[in-house]
């Protein structure tokens, strides 16, 4: 409890008082369904370091309530082949656009929304509907995010952003110079998303807006490990967020068998502290995440937060992602929202008990957990095995078991 009211503190004193210059922006302009959608977001959504509750729901998942947040993928069109996603690789799916008819009718079946991701293995912009996405979101004020690597992101889209009001974009940039950074995203110009980035603070300036908040991913792999330290001082430079903190995360590589070989077994301690104390000496915080070890799979919230495949399936968390497994996702979808609705679905037993497997520190693993990226499950899969919710949670097909342990091994370091 103790631990919990020290989180609890440290989370109200960032959105309250670090983070005062969102929330009274959208005070002083009178969006009051928007300062509130912010707030709960900031308090509730683990992906944007809230996440306030999930010790409750952890402990208690059945009473996580009907999702207001999401992801959910826009595209799969990519004009990047980066050396490290599965993207590149694949040969027989699916790279498409969800249409906009198709979208609205996703959203309308969560009537509470106030939080999405607007994600996906692709570029968002390649969607002629994305703006129309935004527009009919911010008709009920929802918190918008989306990741992006800013080589499309001209002058106009940086206008659109604004003036739509999206919260947050995450850059996904992953190097510190030209050189590395056009070896690693094969397609992509070092010079033009530098521009396009300055672009966007440029306009935020001239707009007088805080937003979009901006977040940088780096993805560490064998290629620009040596220039983590350096890409601090580049995201200090570049002041996105206009002096206002800024958040990197460095991540492990979620790696399948055609990328491990740029796997980093682990990152060196003394460059670790090295980077936290110069980037808290700009106005930056750090996370390492996936970063020498994972986390426990009873420490994840994740499944709270629906994620909705292009093609409308839905699966338990975008961790199990950038496996290169996409067809065996699809045949294990929890349901797919073009063709049922979504809450008799949340409510239905099978998936409770998808629910209530994932936060327990005993018993199997549920086959929609089974290529998980983020967290660690092979501890439960090797001691306890896999069950299917469709049968008895206690009884377990060996045949399947087999089957899901050989791909486990197979996918996985």
């Amino acid at each position: 409890m103790r631990e919990y009211l020290s989180m609890l503190k440290r989370k109200l004193q960032q959105i309250f008082f670090r983070d005062r210059v969102y929330w009274q922006y959208l005070f002083n302009k009178r969006k009051f369904r928007a300062l509130f959608n912010y707030l709960w977001s900031r308090l509730y959504v683990r992906d944007i370091a809230g996440g306030i509750v999930d010790p409750l729901f952890r402990r208690f998942p059945l009473l996580a309530p009907y999702p207001s947040e999401l992801e959910i993928e826009v595209t799969t069109l990519c004009h990047l082949k980066c050396i490290f996603c599965e993207h590149t690789f694949w040969k027989d799916q699916p790279q498409k656009n969800i249409s906009f008819n198709d979208f609205k009718n996703i959203m309308d079946q969560f009537p509470n929304l106030k939080f999405i991701n607007l994600t996906g293995e692709g570029t968002c912009f390649l969607n002629p509907d994305f703006f129309e996405m935004i527009r009919y979101l911010k008709r009920s004020d929802v918190f918008v995010m989306f990741v992006d690597s800013f080589d499309f992101f001209d002058a106009e889209k940086s206008k659109q952003v604004i003036e739509l009001g999206v919260e947050r974009i995450e850059v996904s940039l992953d190097a510190a110079c030209k050189e590395t950074y056009e070896k690693i995203k094969t397609g992509a110009k070092w010079n033009r998303t530098l521009t396009n980035l300055r672009t966007l603070r440029d306009f935020k300036k001239q707009y007088g807006s805080p937003f979009p908040f901006i977040f940088f991913r780096y993805v560490v792999n064998t290629l620009n490990m040596d220039e983590i330290y350096d890409f601090v001082e580049l995201v200090a430079d570049l002041d996105m967020n206009l002096g206002q903190w800024t958040v990197v995360e460095f991540c492990g590589l979620l790696c399948f068998e055609k990328n491990e070989h740029l796997f980093v077994e682990a990152l060196d301690p003394n460059l670790v502290r090295a980077v936290d104390r110069r980037a808290a000496e700009k106005n930056i915080q750090i996370a390492w995440s996936h970063i020498n070890r994972l986390p426990s799979m009873e420490s994840c919230s994740k499944w709270q937060q629906p994620y909705i495949m292009i093609g409308g399936d839905v699966v338990i968390d975008c961790a199990v992602l950038m496996s290169d497994q996409r067809r065996h996702l699809r045949a294990h979808r929890i349901c797919n929202l073009i063709e049922e609705p979504f809450k008799p679905v949340w409510n239905s037993e099978y998936y409770r008990n998808i629910r209530k497997s994932v936060p327990c520190k005993q018993g199997p693993v549920s086959k929609h957990c089974l290529l998980c990226r983020g967290y660690d499950i092979q501890k439960r899969v090797q001691k306890y095995g896999v069950f299917d919710e469709l049968s008895d949670c206690s009884t377990l097909t060996a045949n399947y078991k087999l089957s899901q342990n050989n791909l486990l091994a197979q996918h996985r370091r």
